[in-house]
């Protein structure tokens, strides 16, 4: 009885000195979460105020301390407000190779594609941005709706159109802008029939004045049929796209 009860006192202890244990750990890893977080909002200060350098050094402090992939993300977009996208898809690149391999995390790694891809198309890489797209894709099957609604990231397909285009590559950006409008089309008739409504729907109505307004591009250029053009445009526009109506007022005046 004596053993047994020795066996449990230390038993006891053992598990309250683990308690203790990981209650420090937690408050270390809050304090160094606390100070990281200065570093962090200093550097959002100073990037809004134009001072560039100086928030990318922030950043670099904040990720030294506490490793989050938001403070790498920071940097990137802090590239991004001084122009320079190379720099931008070089933090990207390092985002993406610590993902790879990593499982149960395509979720993540595809939105690194798709954020790489629109540097790579600001400099004029859109070889380089429809591979990263076509990878987007590819992850995301995993994670959306099955069936006729859609199958593809609506950003990533709009996206490569516009690569399309740039590349003259246009009878495929009329494939996939004919099947991104009707995949647009069809999950939002099922949320007028259904009752549907999740990030796909508002997805959908995001991006399908978009798609009009790349359709009529490829209509007018490619087709060159200015009556089909003008008619997408005046969808685009009627669907909420301002741009549209600039497209009107250039090409479709007499």
């Amino acid at each position: 009885m004596k053993y047994t009860y020795l066996i449990i006192l230390s038993l006891f202890a053992n598990y309250c000195l683990a308690q203790e244990n990981d209650s420090i750990r937690e408050r270390i890893f809050n304090m160094l979460v606390e100070k990281a977080e200065v570093h962090n909002q200093k550097g959002l200060e100073e990037r809004k105020n134009g001072n560039y350098n100086e928030a990318i050094e922030l950043f670099e402090k904040a990720y030294e301390i506490v490793p989050y992939f938001f403070y790498k993300t920071n940097i990137a977009e802090t590239h991004v407000a001084n122009s320079d996208y190379f720099s931008a898809m070089q933090v990207y690149n390092g985002l993406i190779e610590e993902e790879l391999g990593k499982e149960g995390n395509g979720t993540q790694l595809s939105e690194y594609y798709l954020t790489r891809a629109t540097y790579k198309m600001q400099l004029n890489d859109y070889r380089g941005a429809i591979s990263d797209l076509d990878k987007n894709m590819e992850l995301m099957k995993e994670f959306i709706l099955s069936g006729d609604h859609t199958q593809y990231s609506y950003y990533a397909k709009i996206n490569k159109i516009q690569c399309l285009i740039e590349l003259e590559r246009l009878d495929e950006g009329l494939k996939l802008c004919n099947d991104l409008i009707k995949n647009c089309k069809s999950i939002i008739e099922a949320e007028n029939n259904n009752g549907l409504l999740n990030d796909w729907v508002e997805q959908a109505k995001t991006i399908l004045p978009y798609a009009y307004e790349k359709l009529g591009l490829i209509e007018f250029h490619y087709l060159k049929d200015k009556e089909k053009a003008c008619n997408s445009w005046s969808i685009s526009g009627e669907k909420g796209n301002a741009n549209a109506y600039n497209l009107i007022k250039k090409y479709c005046q007499n």
